[in-house]
Formats: C-alpha cells, structure tokens, sequence
C-alpha cells in the first residue's frame, strides 16, 4: 500500500512536465544536436554509446536509454520527461523498499521515501531530460543495495543476492559514475541497520571491506573511464585554474549549503557559482564544524547509529561531485542531491523517534506534522517545476534571484540565439545579453564568444558571427564538439535566413 502510494504521488506530482519543452541547456547537446540520436537504438549506436566520450562523458547506458527514447517515441520531448518521472516514482518505491528491509520500520521508512519523492531539490534531476543519468543511475543503484540488503541480512547469504547486487551496480555506474562511493555506502550499511559489525571501528570493518573487493574495482574502473572521458573533452578544471584551497573551501561551504537547502528548500536555481573571495575564515569555520559534527555522532552509543549512518551517506555520495575534481563552472547542483538526501531524511526521521517524547497521544500529532510538513514539500516541489517549462523561464528565474550570475545570462542569452521554438528566439536580445558578456569578461571566455557568434548567426551577420566563431577557436580549451554545435546551427541560421529572404 505505501508504496503504490509513494509511486502514485511522485507520478501525478510530476505529470505535468509532459508539456514541457527541451530545456536549451544540455538537452540540446545530449539530445537534439546529438548527431547520433536520429537513427535511433542501432547497433552502430550501441558500439558508439560504449566507446564515446561525447559532451565529455562515459555513461553508455544513459545514451542508450536516450536512442531507445528516439526509437520508441520520435524527436519530441514529453515522453522522455514522462520516462525521466517514471523512473523517479520507481526510485520512491524502491527508497521505501530498501529502507524497509534493512530497519523493518515500515512507516518511517516510507516517511523517508515521500521526502525523497516529493523533496524540491530533485525538481531538477526529474524535470531535465539531460538529467535522465539520475534518475537512471539511482534506480540500479538504490536496487543494488536491495539485493545487498538482502544477501547480508540473511542467515543464508545465497550468492545469486551477492551477484545480483554486483551486476546491478555495474548497470548503475554505466549510468552515471556519481555510484562510486557505493562500496562505502555499503560499510556504513553494514553497522547500521544491518549491526554486522559492532562499531564504526571495530576490526570486522577489515573483513567487510574485503568482502567488498569486486565493488570497488568496479569503482575503480569506472573512475578511470570517467576521468579519461572528461580530460579529453576538455571539461576538467586545472589545479593552476583553479587552486586546491579554494576547493576545500567551496566543498566545505557547499555541504553546509546542501543541510540547509533540505531543512529549507528556498532559492533553487542552476547554476550555483562560486562564492567569490571566500573568506579562508569562512572556510575553516565550516570545515571545523563538519569534522565536530562527524566526530560526535561516531562516537555516538550504538543507539545512535542511526544518526551516524545517515550523515556518512550524505558526505560519502556527495565526495564525487562536491569539488574536489571540478568539472565544469558550478560550485553545487541540485541535482547533486539526488541520492545524498535520502542519508539526511534518515537522520531527520530516525532522529526524531529516538527524541525522549511521552508516547502516549503522540502517533495522532506526529502523523498530522507529518503530513503536513510532506504537503509543503509537494506545494513547494511543484512551483519549483513551474521554472522549468522552457530554458527562457529556467535562467529568468536565476536572474531573478542571482542577477549577476554570468553564467545564467550567457545560458539566456543561448536559448534566444537558438531555441527551437520561434517564439522563444530572439536575435537582438540574444546580441545584447551576448556583446553585454563578452564585454564584462574582456574577451577572455570562449563559450560566450561562441554564443554571440551564434546570435550574430540568428540576426542574420555571418560574416561577424563566423569572425566571432574562429575568435572563440583560438582558446586552447574550446572543445572540437562545441564548435560542431555551432557549426550546425549556423547552417540552420542560414537556411532560416534565406529562406526568409526568398520572394
């Protein structure tokens, strides 16, 4: 019963982005300028989604999910966001399922499923198409854990459980490597709910984590595979570019950012950019607290392991995309959050059971609080999908809470230079938000070079959008892929342009 209602919630909750478009901010590399998807699930394609590093990444299991979306549906988005919803209701009852098995407290954990389900934070993993590898990735993983849960909390241990977790982690890495700390999970599991071992530092830990081996050579191979993906698109940021201590802070100052967006989900927007001058004060203060904080609930009585686990799932499955590698501008994501929340729904709602409460009359008002508390989630969760409806709408809004987010105007100023909607694209305002960038950053960024080449190409001047485009090629880090993008719509301008000019 409770799952079907977590799956139904989730579904109906999210059903409205069927109608929505293409958000013009990775779903037009992954998807509609790919010049693969067009043929759709081949078998030229299958070889070509295991052996590519295209848009900087290694996840052939999510372009293969993309290719079967071409095949079975055609070009058009909203089947591929009612999969994307599809697959988040599924994660919903799986959390529910998981939780369930490794505590045998059915109500908080499907307490802690519906906040995954209907937490505003996930607005972004659902809602972008681009962000399938989310939904996708969680979904075998979440399921590999299941099968784990099931082997390791039985007194049998039947190998086919052990197999069935190894396969679907492997599944789940071809989605996304994000699951590379999966082994870790593991561990944590292993101490709380499971009790396999007494304490976070007894000596069983050792054997457990040999158990473990072919987990985390998976891992290991999936971190080569990925890290040689996105060096060879060029996306990885250079230590001289950008110093490890200003790393180490941001990582800090993120994760104190991430605690508070669950407690007080207010702000969303895409992207976050680094605090400038960050205060090394700021920093240390915030590395200071995480260290306390991990520190405490360690030591913790056993009693309390429940909070520890918890907060070891939410720092261990943040550490691939929390800033230490940095890849790409942003300094935090929403769609980061996807799988670490579920360890700070687990702290909240194990945390406050364990609360010395008189018992008597309590279950009335802890289902209405409940209730209540998962019903902002779902008001707040929905106004939140209403930004993306469209890329316009998407960066407006960032606009609105961020006005000097470059990197939000350099994305508006993209869709307007090549949306594929006509009522969307407007070539002056897509020159003036361009020539506006271009300006404030002296020249000195290729990729806003390259969208006011391509706005150039939408107003019709060719020749300064192409002087633009070889200004853009000059940079060392462009992409070759980038300017294929380019290159593409800049036919497309043309042929729109003379089109245009035809009696």
């Amino acid at each position: 019963m409770a799952g079907a209602v977590l799956f139904l919630g989730a579904f109906l909750l999210y059903l409205p982005t069927r109608d929505f478009a293409y958000v013009n901010y990775d779903d037009v590399e992954y998807v509609i300028d790919n010049p693969n998807m067009p043929a759709g699930l081949t078998w030229e394609n299958l070889r070509w989604a295991f052996t590519t590093s295209y848009a900087c990444n290694w996840h052939p299991l999510t372009w293969l999910s993309h290719l079967l979306d071409r095949t079975l549906f055609g070009p058009g988005p909203g089947p591929a966001h009612l999969v994307n919803v599809l697959f988040h209701a599924a994660n919903a009852v799986l959390a529910f399922l998981l939780l369930a098995r490794l505590t045998k407290a059915r109500w908080k954990s499907a307490l802690a499923a519906a906040i995954f389900a209907w937490h505003p934070s996930h607005v972004e993993s659902v809602a972008w198409i681009a962000e399938r590898k989310d939904v996708l990735s969680a979904f075998w993983g979440l399921l590999s854990l299941w099968f784990y849960a099931r082997w390791a909390g039985s007194d049998s241990k039947q190998p086919r459980d052990r197999i069935l977790s190894l396969v679907c982690f492997a599944l789940g890495l071809l989605a996304k490597p994000m699951l590379v700390t999966w082994p870790f999970l593991m561990l944590v599991l292993d101490v709380w709910p499971l009790r396999r071992s007494s304490h976070w530092f007894s000596p069983d830990m050792l054997r457990l984590a040999r158990e473990k081996i072919p987990f985390f050579l998976l891992s290991a191979a999936s971190c080569a595979a990925t890290l040689l993906a996105q060096k060879t698109g060029g996306a990885v940021v250079p230590l001289e570019v950008l110093g490890m201590d200003v790393r180490i802070g941001n990582a800090a100052v993120s994760y104190a950012r991430y605690v508070g967006q669950f407690l007080w989900p207010d702000g969303l927007i895409i992207p976050y950019l680094r605090i400038r001058d960050l205060s090394p004060w700021l920093g240390g203060s915030v590395i200071v607290a995480l260290v306390l904080v991990t520190v405490v609930l360690l030591r913790a009585p056993s009693h309390r392991h429940s909070l520890a686990a918890g907060w070891l799932w939410f720092l261990g499955t943040l550490v691939p995309v929390i800033g230490l590698l940095q890849v790409g501008a942003q300094a935090m994501a929403d769609r980061y959050t996807y799988i670490p929340f579920i360890g700070l729904s687990v702290m909240l709602i194990w945390g406050l059971a364990s609360l010395p409460v008189p018992k008597r009359g309590i279950a009335p008002l802890m289902v209405c609080l409940s209730a209540g508390y998962l019903g902002i989630l779902g008001l707040l969760t929905h106004w939140q999908m209403q930004h993306w409806k469209n890329g316009e709408v998407l960066f407006q809004h960032t606009l609105s809470l961020d006005p000097g987010n470059i990197q939000a105007a350099n994305g508006l100023a993209w869709v307007y230079a090549t949306d594929l909607d006509p009522g969307i694209r407007n070539g002056a305002k897509a020159v003036r938000l361009g020539e506006a960038l271009v300006k404030h950053t002296q020249r000195s960024e290729p990729q806003f070079l390259n969208t006011l080449a391509a706005a150039y190409a939408e107003t019709g001047n060719f020749p300064l959008a192409v002087k633009t485009a070889e200004e853009a090629l000059t940079f060392p880090r462009v992409q070759k892929q980038q300017m294929f993008l380019f290159n593409a719509r800049l036919e497309l301008a043309k042929y729109r342009q003379g089109r245009a000019l035809r009696p």
